[in-house]
């Protein structure tokens, strides 16, 4: 898959999430020299040991505090390799993951499960609850779930599913009058992405535009001091486009009369047909500012 940059040159992205350069997997270690990953002689020598024991051994030996060395492209830190689709989907069904962390915070890509978003930060929680205050204002109790949930998938060998966790989901309520759609349709999906990088991204996007009633996924970074934002808004018309358009600001100099605005069409949303009639109180559009969205961030921020 591409996407066209604002300079609407196309810049390849559909690249694997890559462990750090310097490092053998079998041999990483922590940043406070504790081993993380295990080569599969050194798994088998554990009398056997389970891959979700292997996998949760690696997660609490992982250094969360100290913060790794990192460049535009080694962003996430690889927590353990050779883990099942089906192991890293018993895992995703824990009530409680390791270390405290939340499975919007991980993804499993082709056996590699990695730890893309550390820390939650403020202004990354900010972000989210701005997300989810536009459509609450927009579609008022029409949703049944406009928040956080598992979202199980087609993306895994064989087409089998894999369960991954957006930061923001829209899934209609199936009341509505008019809404065809199963009970847990998602139809948006939002990713706030702070600490991490777009290429980290990708493996959860690939699974998204697979879901069958998704009709969008906004997809949002933030640059560390918060200066620069960059978005792409994918949407299914009638299936997602291979080709999106990057778009960018610095919020020093933005203007006023922006046009970095998201239009969502509130009946996809809803999970209306195109000709149904929207409750009297929805506008035809759930619209996202996201110059607004970076300000109101930069405000609450620190």
């Amino acid at each position: 898959m591409n996407i066209v940059v604002d300079t609407l040159q196309e810049v390849e992205v559909n690249r694997p999430i890559r462990r750090p350069k310097s490092v053998k997997p079998e041999t990483w270690r922590g940043y406070d020299g504790s081993s993380l990953l295990f080569s599969v002689n050194n798994a088998s020598n554990k009398g056997g040991e389970g891959a979700m024991d292997r996998l949760l051994r690696a997660f609490r030996g992982l250094d969360l505090h100290t913060p790794p060395p990192i460049d535009d492209e080694d962003t996430a830190v690889l927590v353990a390799e050779r883990i099942s689709l089906k192991t890293w989907n018993r895992f995703a069904q824990l009530d409680h993951l390791p270390r405290g962390l939340r499975l919007r915070q991980l993804v499993w890509d082709d056996g590699r499960v990695y730890v893309v978003e550390f820390p939650f930060t403020n202004e990354h929680e900010d972000a989210i609850g701005y997300i989810q205050r536009v459509f609450a204002r927009a579609l008022q109790f029409h949703g049944s779930n406009r928040g956080q949930a598992n979202i199980s998938g087609p993306d895994g060998p064989n087409g089998s599913s894999v369960t991954l966790a957006p930061d923001f989901s829209y899934i209609p309520n199936p009341r509505l009058p008019g809404n065809r759609l199963p009970r847990d349709a998602v139809t948006v999906v939002v990713e706030i992405m702070h600490s991490q990088n777009w290429w980290s991204v990708q493996c959860k996007l690939r699974m998204y535009r697979q879901l069958p009633h998704l009709q969008y996924v906004f997809l949002v970074r933030m640059s560390d001091a918060l200066s620069n934002w960059t978005y792409e808004l994918h949407a299914r018309n009638p299936d997602f486009l291979d080709a999106v358009i990057r778009h960018q600001f610095r919020t020093e100099t933005v203007p006023d009369n922006h046009n970095h605005f998201v239009h969502l069409d509130s009946r996809r949303v809803l999970g209306l047909q195109h000709d149904a009639q929207l409750p009297a109180e929805c506008p035809g559009e759930v619209v996202v500012n996201v110059v607004e969205l970076a300000r109101h961030v930069l405000a609450y921020a620190g």
